[in-house]
């Protein structure tokens, strides 16, 4: 008596993303499946010229859902196999919805087919990760960052991101209410940015309505479970971050009030900057450089979490004079920089307006 072998779940799923109809002259060479555990789509039966006609001129290939009356193609990148070629759709396909691909090579008579994304093909998203992440944020933050597992369909997030009082009423208009929301290219990573003329003491908004968070208090930002990805699925239940206010910090930035570690020569630990408040995140990556004895900037892998910031080298360090280069448009979570403080009295002016060059000596 033979026994039957199980087929892994994602086999199914391939499987079950079933092509339904075929119609060119390549139709007995060509084929297309949809990896569900991959998101991708796989392209058989093209020859090596073929394949690399495609890639070179990814406009060959059209994607869309079937039945649109417009010829534009979803957004999606190729790459090339072994013997196949990967479509990556910018977006997940949508269960339960029939997609057309359509190739159309120069002096050759176009393929096309339809497929089907089998309707069980389910990935609800998640809020994976939340910044700033520290214990106590202050006052007058500008901007909050929610990251999701899956691409989120745009225009929701008025309604379905909502920030509370300790006693669980809302904040009435805490974020700029802007026509265009701020999502990645990725459309996983939201900014939520504070409404900046309830932030500024003596400001029409900040005067009527106050500042949107107080020192000393508690909030609670909740996603609600109604949130759905770019694919329509929803998140499923409320999410809730817990946010204590610190006090507001109305000075610029001070790099001189930074502490710096340097790691010995020869190892491969990092430089790391412990800062003396919460750095933008996207701010802290892409203004902070370190430059070696040699004048070029050092390739690493760099992490921060707004609280420091370290580069890990790629290869051993090698004794030198280093140079920590240090934007002046470098700002907090507040909107201080290097020249000015966001909303600083009398005299909280600063008069920086070109990079600071920190030395970083690794003996």
């Amino acid at each position: 008596m033979h026994q039957m072998t199980q087929k892994p779940f994602w086999v199914w799923q391939v499987l079950i993303a079933t092509l339904i109809f075929v119609q060119s002259a390549f139709a007995e060479e060509i084929s297309v499946q949809f990896d569900a555990a991959e998101e991708i789509l796989v392209i058989h039966g093209l020859s090596p010229s073929e394949q690399s006609e495609l890639l070179a001129k990814p406009d060959f290939l059209r994607l869309q859902i079937a039945g649109q009356s417009s010829a534009r193609s979803m957004l999606m990148k190729l790459a090339g196999a072994e013997d196949a070629v990967h479509v990556h759709p910018r977006f997940s396909l949508r269960h339960g919805k029939q997609y057309v691909l359509a190739i159309s090579l120069p002096d050759r008579e176009g393929f096309e087919t339809k497929l089907l994304v089998a309707d069980d093909i389910r990935k609800p998203p998640r809020l994976v990760k939340f910044e700033p992440s520290h214990a106590v944020i202050p006052a007058n933050i500008l901007r909050l960052y929610l990251m999701f597992s899956e691409p989120i369909a745009r225009g929701q997030a008025g309604k379905f991101v909502t920030l509370h009082h300790s006693d669980g009423t809302i904040v009435q208009s805490p974020f700029l209410n802007l026509s265009t929301e701020l999502w990645d290219q990725s459309q996983k990573r939201l900014t939520l940015l504070f409404d900046p003329g309830r932030m500024k003491e003596g400001v029409g908004p900040n005067v009527s309505a106050g500042p949107p968070l107080e020192p000393g208090e508690s909030y609670r930002l909740v996603v609600s479970g109604d949130l759905e990805s770019a694919a329509g699925e929803p998140v499923g239940q409320d999410v809730a971050v817990s946010l204590r206010i610190g006090h507001a910090k109305n000075d610029p930035i001070n790099p001189q009030e930074w502490e710096i570690q340097m790691p010995k020569a020869g190892s491969k630990e990092p430089v790391s900057i412990a800062f003396d408040r919460i750095i933008d995140t996207a701010a802290a990556r892409r203004m902070l450089k370190l430059v070696g004895p040699d004048g070029y900037r050092v390739p690493g892998g760099i992490h921060t979490d707004g609280g420091g910031w370290s580069i890990f080298p790629p290869a051993i360090w090698k004794a030198g004079l280093y140079t920590l280069e240090i934007d002046p448009e470098l700002e907090d979570v507040s909107g201080n920089n290097l020249r000015t403080a966001f909303d600083g009295g009398e005299g909280a002016i600063g008069k920086v307006t070109e990079p600071i060059f920190m030395n970083v000596p690794i003996d």
